[in-house]
């Protein structure tokens, strides 16, 4: 399965959500959810956020975040690591505390934020940690609906202005709002997304798949190859196997028909390493010389007729771009 590479533009908002490993807490007491709401504060200073809405659940948390400058990748790259490092110290663990990749859907703010907010503020009710929203205290919802706020980073401003202000009545609304999902069997908003990843009505869609998503006709080749340089062939499949989601020892094996992430490999070994197709067929499974120009024959005319692995390419090579 494809990894998608993450879409980032200043101004963008994101639904977050980050699972522990294998399902397990990443929170284990308050003390550990105090540290992350710190760290959330820190990174709302240090990366210039807007946050949302928050919510801290046993073994996951939500959060909707506000990008205005565009770094989402760069912000989340430091709140795992932070955490993780305070959470493996205290807890005198090692290894991963969380699985995989966090999932990060970019979000149409006017449709889509109050039905967002609504739903991660009734995440400890729907998950029967309590009966009331306002009963848990490790969610962003007593921001809303109190006068005196506990987290003065929390952005509350923009949804309040929807229901009336930040004021006794937009907070009494919004209030309502949320208590009205209570009695209903409210869906995940994000269940109408596209693949879990964009948000929004037609023309945000529309948008964000022209712009990030489309193969472009000019392919990244020219100017990407200006960008990228020379990088070694095990980077390079390090790259492949990150973005296409395949283990590096299936890309390198030999005889594995139809392993596009393999021939994907090989077609960006053969143009960004600048080693002979000697040495590249060597870190793929010993393929000769002259078999080694036949494949990169055949690659090339799959490039030429497969759209979605053209795009493959296009995403190696931008994050290999993003990387450098």
């Amino acid at each position: 399965m494809v990894r998608p590479l993450r879409i980032e533009w200043p101004g963008a908002l994101y639904h977050i959500t980050d699972r522990g490993n294998e399902r397990k807490p990443i929170f284990r007491d308050d003390t550990d959810r105090d540290r992350m709401i710190k760290y959330l504060a820190e990174a709302v200073d240090r990366f210039h956020l807007r946050i949302h809405a928050v919510c801290l659940m046993p073994n996951h948390y939500h959060a909707e975040i506000e990008t205005p400058r565009g770094n989402l990748s760069k912000t989340m790259q430091w709140l795992k690591t932070a955490y993780t490092v305070y959470f493996n110290r205290r807890h005198q663990r090692s290894g991963h505390l969380f699985q995989g990749r966090y999932k990060a859907a970019i979000v149409e703010k006017e449709s889509h934020l109050m039905a967002l907010t609504r739903y991660i503020h009734l995440n400890p009710v729907r998950a029967g940690l309590v009966v009331r929203p306002e009963d848990y205290g490790w969610s962003s919802y007593l921001e809303y609906i109190r006068v005196h706020q506990r987290w003065k980073w929390l952005e509350t401003e923009w949804t309040l202005e929807q229901f009336g202000g930040i004021n006794s009545k937009g907070r009494f609304r919004y209030r309502q709002f949320v208590e009205e999902g209570i009695e209903q069997e409210l869906r995940d908003p994000l269940s109408k997304s596209i693949k879990g990843v964009i948000l929004g009505g037609d023309q945000f869609i529309e948008w964000v798949q022209e712009r990030f998503l489309n193969y472009r006709d000019d392919p990244p080749s020219v100017s990407a190859s200006k960008l990228i340089g020379k990088i070694a062939i095990t980077e390079l499949i390090r790259n492949v196997s990150e973005v296409i989601d395949v283990p590096e020892h299936i890309i390198r094996d030999k005889g594995k028909h139809g392993n596009e992430a393999r021939e994907l490999a090989i077609f960006l070994a053969h143009k960004h390493s600048g080693e002979t197709n000697v040495m590249i067929g060597k870190e793929f499974g010993e393929i000769t010389g002259p078999t080694m120009t036949y494949l990169l024959c055949k690659i090339r005319n799959r490039l030429r007729q497969d759209r979605t692995f053209a795009k493959y390419v296009m995403w190696v090579e931008e994050n290999l771009i993003s990387k450098g």
